[in-house]
């Protein structure tokens, strides 16, 4: 019997009028040619389309803006219940649906630094002085003649202690800049926003490329006395910059939030600003018409925003009525893991952060492939009462993966081990 009869007869017509159209494809290839049920190529569509059916079968909400980095490498602001599909400022790539927890930017004035206290000497800031990350105006941070400068901002509410402080800074005449705690040598992190390296620092720090030459610096917290962002402009490393009324560092977009790593930027004003999460999930006949209850296969290639992913990172999960039976993939720091709790308890880990990660379920022969290395559980019992897909979390509300998933497909079939391991390979 052919693929497309097959796979016709268990879900009707539909593979019937695109199956010319995708055969092709290379994760089918790859697969054997078996044609999947559903297929959420988000990296490729940049929309939550089904590329099975052309139909959204995503209910997403998020109950506020949002921001991320559109293809021309500039950030967007997208509205509620707006999905967000991010990119690589550095580069360009497409890296899929961008999902995250709520998080709060306790700094005001994150845009303007005009309203920053200048303290240590005289200096000022001056707006319209570059495009900033977001294709709007920056500001400059210029010490006066002879003198050296810093800006502070004090967050407002958040405890100090749990606060990581991130800025996006370009070079102008100076390539260095300290950005600590407060105005104290005992916490100063210096960064070379000239060739994106670290120099010296107190801290745990981070500098990643943020396109058009801009970097964003971080500056990791659990420490005391970090009552306010600092930013100084610097010659060198562990330099402050004398100023000579001119010349200066380019400076947007700071946060303060509290997390154990950084998050897409939450513009603020006057006040504080909290983004709400990102809930994706399918239900009702839009999960029905797609889903096998005693058997299957997903393909999901993922990324998280931290090289150690919050524990309990939740990659997708499918959800009984009373979310007690349930088969999900979730990131732990160190490993990952496949488990299926309920009626009974499949386990299978990897030592590693895989990005790519599939799993194939059926009673009693199970197995759970992470880049080309396989695990098999041949005692799981599958529990056939699944409602729900949730998208990049455990429930809607909680365990999120905090990242971006490219691409989440779905197959009717308990596909090979030979091809679990060629498809995450």
């Amino acid at each position: 019997m052919s693929i497309k009869s097959s796979l016709g007869r268990q879900l009707g017509t539909q593979f019937d009028t695109v199956f010319d159209v995708v055969k092709s494809n290379p994760i089918y290839d790859k697969a054997g040619g078996s044609i999947p049920s559903l297929d959420l190529n988000f990296a490729k569509s940049k929309s939550l389309l089904d590329g099975r059916s052309t139909k959204n079968k995503i209910t997403f909400t998020r109950a506020s803006s949002g921001t991320y980095v559109g293809s021309d490498g500039l950030i967007k602001t997208a509205t509620t219940n707006e999905a967000r599909f991010d990119h690589d400022p550095a580069t360009g790539e497409s890296l899929g649906l961008l999902i995250e927890e709520a998080r709060t930017n306790y700094l005001t004035q994150s845009e303007n630094f005009g309203l920053w206290t200048i303290t240590t000497a005289s200096g000022s800031t001056y707006t319209n002085q570059a495009t900033s990350p977001d294709g709007s105006n920056a500001f400059k941070i210029i010490p006066d003649s002879g003198a050296t400068s810093s800006i502070l901002n004090a967050p407002s509410g958040a405890n100090y202690e749990s606060v990581i402080y991130s800025v996006y800074v370009k070079a102008a005449e100076f390539d260095w800049i300290n950005v600590s705690y407060y105005a104290s040598s005992s916490f100063n992190n210096w960064f070379n926003v000239k060739t994106g390296q670290l120099g010296t620092t107190s801290r745990t720090c981070e500098i990643t490329p943020a396109g058009n030459g801009w970097y964003r610096c971080v500056v990791y917290g659990n420490t005391t006395n970090q009552n306010f962002l600092s930013l100084k402009p610097g010659s060198s490393n562990g330099v402050a910059a004398v100023g000579d009324g001119v010349s200066g560092i380019y400076v947007w977009g700071a946060q303060g939030e509290i997390g154990s790593f950084p998050t897409s930027y939450i513009p603020t004003t006057s006040s504080t600003v909290t983004r709400a999460a990102d809930v994706a999930s399918i239900t009702g006949s839009n999960f029905s018409s797609w889903y096998r209850q005693d058997e299957g296969t997903v393909f999901v290639n993922q990324t998280s925003l931290s090289t150690v992913p919050q524990d309990f990172a939740t990659v997708f999960r499918f959800n009984d009525t009373t979310v007690t039976n349930i088969l999900f993939i979730r990131k732990r720091p160190g490993f990952s893991q496949w488990v299926a709790r309920g009626s009974g308890i499949f386990m299978a880990r990897t030592i590693s952060q895989p990005s790519v990660l599939s799993v194939a379920y059926k009673t009693d022969d199970a197995a759970f492939a992470a880049e080309g290395t396989l695990t098999n559980d041949d005692s799981c019992t599958i529990d056939p009462n699944k409602v729900e897909l949730v998208i990049g979390s455990s429930t809607g509300s909680a365990s999120y993966i905090n990242g971006t998933i490219s691409r989440f497909t779905y197959w009717p079939t308990r596909l090979p081990d030979s091809t679990l391991q060629t498809i995450t390979q």
